[in-house]
Order: C-alpha cells, then structure tokens, then sequence
C-alpha cells in the first residue's frame, strides 16, 4: 500500500474519484493524518481520509455509483473504505468517511467548514482543510494513541490558539443539543460517556503539553458533559 505524502497525491486521488461520479458541487473535507500531511505537519499517511458534506442520503448515493464503477469497497465503522489502484499515484486506500451527525465522534462542526482552507480538486469540487486547531479538537475527543501522538506532532511544530480547540468542542455540545431536540435523547448519551472520559484522557496524557488553565477548562467540560448526560437520561426516563 503506497503512503500519502503531498497534497498532490490527495488530489490525483480525489480527482480519480471524481470522474466516476456524475455529482458535482461536492466538498469533500480532510480529516486527521491526511489534514497533518496537507499542513505539513506529519509527513506521510497510510490511507486517505476525507469527510464528504453531503446530506446522508446523497452520502450512500455517491458510494452506490461508486460502486458500481467496479470499485471495490469495504464496509468499515463510521463509513465505507474505497481501495484502488489510482493512476499516477499508486494502490492507495480512500476512506469516504459521514461525519456529519453530531453523536458521532469525530464530527465537523459548522465553524470547521466555514473556516477551513479550500484547495480545488477542479472546477466544481474541492477539498476543505481544517485549521489545526479543529484536527486538535476532533483528536482530544476520539483519544486513541495515535491521536495523543499526532496531538503532540501538532504542538512540536505550530502555535495553538486554545481559545479556539475550547470553543470547538463547546459548539459540538451546541450543535448536539439542537440535533437532540429532533431525534431520541438517548441517541447522544452514548456519545457523552466517550466525550467526557477521553477529554480526561487527553489533558492526562498531554499535561506537558497543554497549559493548566486550559486542562481545568478541558475538565470542566467533561463534567458539563457528564452532567447534561444525566439530564438527558432523566428527561427520557
């Protein structure tokens, strides 16, 4: 499997892509390692990730006709993984990843889109790259050791405004709240427990790395998360 090493190589993938479907206006956004190599921050990635804003049903439209362009696609958690041999490029791994319900981890947030750099995969489609600050956020809320390794990356080499990480993650809360209000309760409990626990685990593992008033903040949030899990729960019971 060949690395992803420029942002050329992002777009002679997506460029690919794109000629087997017949949509156009899509905006496809960069999530996590492939945003770290876009912004020169990490130098290579194993796989593309890419998040495209589309409606959920248009989202399975675009990957049935992909489908049946003879791509082979793997049914992974959160999303569909494309595996191709792309020209120019090499045998690469696409994944075309929904992230836009705000009980899922990670998700793009209104201000994630509006503020993201746009670079043009050609006339009508582009590619959305977050600001670091917004890849810090999705990876203190997901956690895993990769994220806590990329999270320290990021720091090594850029200046953070943690003012923005913080409101991130509050305008998810925001976001969640209003998406809560037109769907079952319950369906963001789930999300909640993880939130609160790895925001724990990241200002843990990252006590060197973040300053301390924004780790008393970070765990000021996950309390307020935990606290309007129970509120949730109760009102559903």
């Amino acid at each position: 499997m060949e690395s992803i090493r420029s942002v050329d190589q992002v777009i002679k993938s997506l460029r690919y892509l794109t000629k087997l479907t017949p949509y156009t206006g899509i905006k496809y956004h960069a999530i996590g390692g492939t945003a770290l190599v876009i912004h020169q921050v990490k130098d290579a990635t194993k796989d593309i990730d890419v998040a495209p804003i589309l409606d959920e049903s248009t989202y399975y439209k675009l990957i049935g006709n992909l489908r049946r362009a003879g791509l082979n696609i793997d049914v992974v958690p959160r999303g569909r993984r494309i595996r191709t041999n792309i020209p120019e490029v090499g045998e690469v791994a696409v994944d075309l990843l929904w992230f836009l319900d705000p009980t899922k981890l990670p998700y793009i947030t209104s201000s994630e889109v509006t503020t993201a750099e746009t670079v043009y995969i050609n006339n009508t489609i582009t590619l959305q790259v977050p600001q670091l600050e917004h890849v810090i956020r999705h990876k203190l809320l997901v956690a895993r050791p990769v994220d806590i390794t990329h999270i320290k990356l990021i720091l090594q080499k850029r200046e953070i405004n943690w003012r923005t990480v913080i409101e991130g993650i509050r305008e998810h809360m925001r976001e969640l709240i209003q998406q809560l209000n037109h769907r079952s309760e319950l369906l963001g409990t789930e999300f909640m427990r993880d939130a609160a626990r790895n925001i724990r685990r990241s200002t843990r593992e990252l006590r060197e790395q973040i300053p301390e008033n924004i780790r008393s903040e970070l765990q000021e949030i996950a309390k307020e998360i935990e606290e309007l899990k129970k509120r949730i729960r109760y009102r559903a019971t």
